[in-house]
């Protein structure tokens, strides 16, 4: 990853410096991007379109509904972690703010799939657990 010339992807780096694991999937407007090397993976497992901004700029695909991909992004073998803006009340970005606080609101893991969205009708669901008790001394 190369060093983060704007606000908004040093803002990127530190989300992403917390969840190194997951495929970060963040959201600009009505969009979500995905940035670097996530982005190549992504565009690879998803099978979507990678796009650059600008001719040296880090190479995205554009998401535009991400959470339509659940059930493909359950079916890789890699995390993605939602991040979400906040937003005021009304729904709006402050006046006169450039850029808003954002933070990942949901990791979708391979093999959890706890939303019925995520379910098909007709495929088996298997959940296994383990618990291992200690013996005391």
């Amino acid at each position: 990853m190369s060093d983060p010339t704007t606000p908004l992807m040093q803002q990127y780096q530190t989300i992403k410096s917390l969840y190194p694991h997951a495929l970060l999937l963040f959201r600009l407007g009505d969009f979500y991007e995905l940035f670097y090397e996530d982005a190549i993976l992504a565009s690879r497992e998803l099978q979507i379109t990678l796009t650059s901004r600008i001719a040296k700029g880090p190479a995205h695909p554009n998401v535009r509904r991400a959470l339509s991909l659940r059930g493909r992004l359950h079916r890789t073998p890699h995390s993605f972690g939602l991040q979400s803006r906040h937003l005021r009340p009304d729904g709006a970005a402050g006046p006169g703010k450039k850029l808003v606080r954002r933070e990942v609101v949901r990791v979708i893991t391979p093999g959890t799939a706890t939303d019925g969205a995520l379910l098909e009708a007709k495929e088996n669901s298997f959940l296994a657990s383990v618990f291992q008790i200690r013996p005391q001394a």
